[in-house]
């Protein structure tokens, strides 16, 4: 199974909600449990399918996506969380320089795109200027 709610997400919540999505099962949830640690309902899933349909369910208020994914890029994926949540923003990670370049280029839908590694604290920084 590829979901880890982490700190009590349900739909409709009253705190700011995050949707991490990154095939690397151990690193989103590294960064779920610290994003959780900071006041916010998390939802952690390593298959990108899984996650855009956790998206349309939960409505989540920040969308963490990895670029690299099997099956559709994150980029892409961007585009289709805008579709299934209007008001979420999505952040795009990524430790490949190229994929963020072709990010910088193509993603209209990105509130920030930031290189991995990121300390933790950095990657709570961006989801709280993303929340406002």
């Amino acid at each position: 199974m590829s979901t880890r709610d982490i700190g009590g997400m349900e739909d409709g919540a009253a705190t700011p909600s995050v949707v991490v999505i990154d095939d690397d099962r151990a690193g989103g949830e590294i960064i779920g449990r610290f994003i959780a640690g900071s006041g916010f309902t998390v939802r952690v899933e390593s298959n990108v399918f899984a996650g855009l349909h956790a998206v349309r369910r939960a409505q989540p208020t920040v969308v963490l996506l990895d670029i690299q994914l099997p099956g559709i890029d994150g980029i892409e994926a961007a585009a289709m969380v805008h579709r299934y949540a209007p008001a979420a923003k999505v952040i795009l990670m990524s430790g490949f320089p190229e994929q963020l370049s072709k990010a910088s280029r193509d993603s209209l839908a990105a509130f920030a795109i930031l290189e991995k590694p990121l300390p933790l604290p950095a990657i709570v920084d961006f989801v709280r200027r993303a929340v406002g």
